[in-house]
């Protein structure tokens, strides 16, 4: 059972806002990160090379098979990027694919394979990293210096072959991350490195809904929302992760009676996620726009006003929003086009 506290959900009035798009001098197709000042891009190319683009040069980081695929993914700390190459992105589509996994330095061009999975995640400034293995339905958790995993947390999950667990860390001995168990409950669960112990943090309240997460401070911050209409609404919860024993202390800071898509994010000490604004249930058609929760004042915002937002993505500080082949910028400087982007002309 869990003890929260009632709560009056306070909505900013919504104003037709026109976001700015972002604008490179690389298709943003080919676009795989931007840092948030413009200075240094990657992007891909058709024959299968990932390239950094700075200071007028271009210098190879990696290079696959033509039309592989590369997903970059950064953290707040700004020192690693983690590379995930996928050389067969237009021919594998099974639940247990795995892609190579690639450490740089923030900018860097130099790269080390770190293993074969999926969903790799920096964590505490950049010093750990975790990677899913699906087939073997592991998470793997090492230091940046390390060559292996130190810590292995197998998943229970019985039900669903695609899950793929969400993972934090709040401490160096601390995982936390998302399973499900027999009757379809997600949950957030901790696991102690030392003692390898596991406690439930959080428990989603019906079967079928998603479980998004991120640490604020010395808070964790989960999101709930239904993948199926049902009675269960949407919530975001904040759960202190040190003096609270059996993490019984709770406190809701938002919740609506619609199926919130979610797609989670956490910035400077505000949640960003995606809000269902209206639903006819008839043709199953929501219309949905960015909005985000002050976590201080429980404040809730809409940022956008393009009726049919799927995702945001955050990227070196940024939230953009992508959608219909332009990516708004919810978050961060309206122009970041830099001299440094150089126009890359080879096919």
């Amino acid at each position: 059972m869990f003890f929260i506290k009632a709560l009056i959900v306070i909505m900013t009035p919504s104003i037709a806002l026109a976001l700015p798009v972002l604008k490179g001098k690389q298709s943003l197709d080919n676009i795989r990160f931007i840092s948030q000042d413009g200075k240094f891009t990657y992007y891909q190319r058709r024959s299968g090379k990932l390239q950094l683009s700075t200071n007028y040069s271009n210098k190879e980081v990696l290079e696959g098979q033509k039309h592989t695929q590369y997903f970059i993914h950064s953290s707040p700390a700004r020192n690693k990027l983690l590379i995930e190459q996928d050389n067969a992105f237009h021919r594998e589509m099974g639940v247990n694919k795995v892609n190579k996994i690639h450490l740089v330095d923030f900018g860097g061009h130099e790269s080390k394979l770190l293993a074969e999975g999926i969903s790799p995640r920096l964590h505490r400034d950049d010093s750990y990293i975790s990677i899913f293995y699906p087939k073997e339905k592991l998470i793997g958790v090492r230091e940046v210096k390390d060559s292996k995993d130190k810590v292995l947390i197998e998943l229970l999950n019985p039900l669903n072959p695609s899950f793929v667990p969400k993972v934090l860390m709040p401490t160096p001995n601390d995982v936390i991350y998302t399973d499900i168990n027999k009757e379809g409950h997600q949950a957030f669960l901790i696991h102690a490195v030392l003692d390898k112990k596991m406690k439930t943090l959080y428990k989603a309240v019906y079967p079928g809904s998603k479980l998004e997460g991120c640490i604020v401070g010395e808070d964790l911050i989960v999101g709930e929302f239904p993948q199926v209409a049902n009675m269960s609404g949407s919530r975001i919860v904040k759960i202190p992760l040190f003096n609270n024993e059996n993490y019984l202390k709770t406190d809701i800071i938002y919740q609506a009676q619609n199926s919130d898509i979610g797609n989670m994010v956490c910035n400077d000490n505000k949640v960003f996620f995606i809000k269902t604004m209206a639903h006819n249930k008839k043709i199953n058609l929501k219309e949905t726009e960015v909005a985000s929760i002050n976590l201080k004042t429980k404040e809730v915002t809409v940022l956008s006003d393009l009726e049919y937002v799927t995702q945001i993505i955050s990227m070196d500080g940024m939230i953009l929003a992508p959608l219909r082949g332009k990516y708004y910028i919810v978050k961060g400087k309206r122009n970041i086009v830099n001299d440094a982007l150089k126009k890359d002309k080879s096919k």
